[in-house]
């Protein structure tokens, strides 16, 4: 991303006095023949951006910052955030997908089990109250203009341009807005609060490794406590998450990807 050095240092200053502010997020309908030449446009200008579901089977929404520059402040947010809860960073890269390797590794040292369930909890970013992450946020970082840069991040709304008439949503106080690494970065923190907080107390002994939104719990015959698919939704329900359980046992077919 190409930005003058005037205008950056311009924006630093902003964000120091805490000045800057952020704009709403627009989506876009995109026809998913038109999807890859799209993003080769897009990621030079704005590299956040996050991708859902549209209208029908073939319309895509890609929802994004509206300015280049609040591109460059989400990106900065989600990276400091990465450093500060992590406390580490990959020797190369700067996206929390740069930690997979890890994660893989954690997966690979499980030994054999005889049910391997996973919990796809990507719905959870709709359902979270901002004040709850807000609340886990402050304590990485102070209640400076990071923190105040963050509270605005997640009280945006986002925009549609329909024939030049701007139609706005608001998220009305719970979830996280979709808009790249920051939110995968924001739901990874609040998770590690709620579901890696409260599983081991619920599930003491079963084995289970966490990557954002993905959870692989692994079972085994000897557990002295049951988790199946039941017990999985009751602590979703309970925690106030939404999410889909899959599992396969020997002699199933592989999960879907």
């Amino acid at each position: 991303m190409d930005m003058p050095l005037d205008r950056l240092f311009h924006m630093q200053n902003l964000i120091i006095r805490g000045g800057y502010v952020l704009s709403p997020l627009e989506i876009k309908r995109v026809m998913g023949r038109d999807l890859r030449d799209f993003l080769k446009g897009l990621i030079p200008e704005r590299p956040e951006f996050m991708i859902t579901g549209g209208g029908g089977e073939d319309i895509i929404h890609v929802i994004m910052p509206s300015r280049k520059e609040d591109a460059l402040v989400l990106m900065g947010l989600s990276i400091t955030l990465l450093r500060l809860y992590r406390s580490e960073m990959p020797e190369e890269g700067y996206r929390i997908d740069c930690l997979l390797p890890s994660f893989y590794s954690c997966l690979q040292q499980e030994e054999r089990v005889d049910r391997l369930y996973r919990i796809d909890l990507g719905e959870s970013i709709r359902e979270i109250p901002s004040s709850m992450i807000k609340s886990w946020v402050k304590p990485l970082v102070g209640d400076g203009s990071v923190y105040r840069l963050i509270s605005s991040f997640l009280s945006l709304t986002v925009f549609e341009d329909l024939g030049g008439i701007r139609v706005y949503t608001s998220s009305g106080g719970s979830g996280i807005p979709p808009a790249g690494d920051i939110t995968r970065v924001l739901l990874d923190i609040a998770l590690k609060n709620l579901f890696d907080s409260q599983f081991p107390k619920r599930f003491p002994g079963i084995a289970f490794h966490r990557f954002v939104n993905e959870v692989y719990i692994f079972i085994r015959k000897n557990e002295k406590v049951l988790f199946d698919d039941k017990a999985g939704y009751a602590l979703l329900e309970e925690l106030g998450l939404r999410g889909k359980i899959e599992s396969i046992g020997p002699g199933d077919d592989p999960l879907p990807p």
